[in-house]
């Protein structure tokens, strides 16, 4: 299952022209909480996150510690 994932990933990149690496850190987007997302769109988020920092860095993918890291 897991190679067939990763065959997906890379025929999606190549037929979009995005990097591997591009799309995974986008697609870690989709691990925040509701509630980061919420404030994000809102533009109600801590001044100090940065998208640079959220797909560059790792972060807790339970939600109450993400919270808590950035600053909720």
């Amino acid at each position: 299952m897991g190679e067939q994932l990763d065959g997906d990933l890379e025929m999606f990149c190549k037929q979009n022209k995005f990097s591997k690496r591009y799309v995974q850190q986008v697609l870690k987007l989709n691990l925040l909480s509701p509630k980061i997302k919420e404030a994000i769109l809102n533009g109600k988020h801590p001044k100090h996150l940065l998208l640079r920092d959220l797909v560059r860095k790792p972060f807790s993918y339970i939600w109450k510690e993400q919270e808590k890291m950035m600053g909720f």
